[in-house]
């Protein structure tokens, strides 16, 4: 029970706020020492009765809001103003009572109304200091809390209970008190669902019944597990051991050229590792022994992307082409078309292919024609007979010489001034996770 509190609690809090008042006070105005004038301006809170209705009380309260009048020791020169701040105070004291009425009408409070309308009477020289203001009165309305188990001697109907809530086996689910007056709530988990906890962590419920459990690796094939044991409610399951994966290929070996010309080149990016055509000695990621796919596992080729699954390292990367050759530039100009080359969401990471990464894609012939060896042409790669292609290899820097490869002449290489225009194909490395690359 709070109420009488929070009627002067909530008035002197609004009443602390304004500028215009220095000191809030409350009971008999008489017990107040008037004569101090650090008070002033001051506000006094009276509650002159207070009544019950059914679920409310209704507090009559007065508000003196006073301030002292300053009297000039001067000759009075202004017959309706005076020698004193009488009106002043009057004024400033007035905008303090209604201020405070605006928040109780219009203010968010939800348990604290004023009923009626409130009345303000003027009043000056009212105690020993010469002294003005307004005496304010009205009525606020707040909640009736006193309840009949609030007495000192509770009633039968007052006193706490206990409860139990089960399942209808018998199962305990929760059980406590609950004091009169108080509530409480119980989550009943339903008794048609089970919670399936992983490795201690929950995981989701499923439905009571049988339960179909698949297990599955990363590559989404079924694992037939070594072992399953059910104890109670819980279930061990032991997989065998993970089979790491044999490598299918490998990347080209590394060239040795490790003197760079341009970001970009054989000597700055130094790719290549081991070397391995058509058929795979093993599966690939997609379950069969093709060695050329595309970058979705297919032999479409729609984006013009050639996959060659020789070069995947067994783990996290293969090399892939783009098989169009680029147009005929010089060889500076055509590292940096090689670089800025954009294929579908393979937006970065092209490159001119080094000599072994070309070579590695060179099917050399055996039988002599026209005075030079044949080379088998495939029809993933769009590289045509008698075509020289620029590698980002270099010999050195002097002689501005670069290799170049003509895939289906004589011996397939030349030296030849980098000033040339020559066409060439660029390559990347990809990240394989399961089946997708990127």
């Amino acid at each position: 029970m709070q109420a009488y509190y929070n009627v002067l609690t909530t008035l002197k809090a609004q009443l602390e706020a304004d500028e215009f008042v220095t000191t809030v006070t409350q009971g008999d105005i008489f017990d107040v020492d008037l004569n101090k004038q650090t008070l002033f301006p001051l506000s006094h809170i009276t509650i002159n009765d207070t009544r019950k209705k059914k679920n409310v009380l209704e507090f009559s309260v007065t508000l003196l809001c006073m301030d002292i009048v300053d009297k000039s020791k001067d000759e009075t020169t202004d017959i309706f103003r005076g020698n004193d701040n009488e009106q002043d105070v009057l004024n400033t004291q007035l905008a303090v009572g209604l201020r405070l009425m605006e928040v109780l009408e219009r203010g968010d409070f939800k348990q604290f109304q004023m009923r009626g309308e409130p009345s303000f009477e003027p009043f000056t020289e009212r105690f020993e200091n010469y002294m003005a203001g307004w005496a304010v009165t009205f009525t606020v309305v707040v909640p009736n809390t006193m309840l009949s188990c609030d007495a000192v001697v509770l009633p039968s109907a007052c006193k706490e209970v206990s409860y139990l809530v089960e399942y209808e086996d018998g199962t305990d689910i929760e059980s406590g008190t609950v004091p009169s007056g108080g509530s409480v709530t119980v989550t009943v988990p339903s008794p048609n669902e089970l919670d399936i906890n992983i490795n201690s962590v929950n995981e989701g419920q499923v439905p009571v019944g049988d339960i179909d459990v698949t297990i599955k690796d990363t590559a989404a094939a079924t694992v037939t597990p070594d072992s399953v044991t059910i104890t109670g409610n819980t279930v061990d399951i032991v997989v065998p051991e993970p089979v790491i994966p044999i490598p299918i290929g490998a990347q080209v070996p590394k060239t040795g050229n490790t003197v760079s010309y341009v970001t970009g080149d054989d000597g700055d990016l130094q790719r290549g590792r081991e070397v391995d055509w058509l058929t795979l000695p093993a599966n690939n990621p997609y379950g069969d022994t093709d060695r050329f796919k595309d970058e979705l596992g297919g032999t479409t080729y729609a984006n013009d992307i050639v996959i060659d699954w020789s070069t995947y390292n067994g783990s996290n990367t293969v090399l892939g082409y783009y098989r169009i050759p680029l147009t005929a530039t010089d060889w500076l100009t055509q590292v940096g078309n090689c670089a800025a080359l954009s294929v579908g969401t393979f937006t970065s990471g092209w490159a001119m292919v080094n000599w072994d990464e070309f070579e590695n894609i060179h099917s050399k012939g055996t039988t002599l024609v026209a005075g030079r060896f044949d080379a088998l042409n495939y029809s993933p790669l769009n590289i045509n007979s008698g075509n020289y292609l620029w590698t980002s290899t270099s010999r050195d820097a002097n002689f501005k010489i670069g290799y170049l490869l003509n895939p289906f002449g004589s011996f397939g290489v030349a030296l030849l001034n980098k000033t040339g225009s020559y066409q060439s194909i660029a390559a990347r490395e990809f990240t394989v996770t399961g089946t997708t690359l990127t």
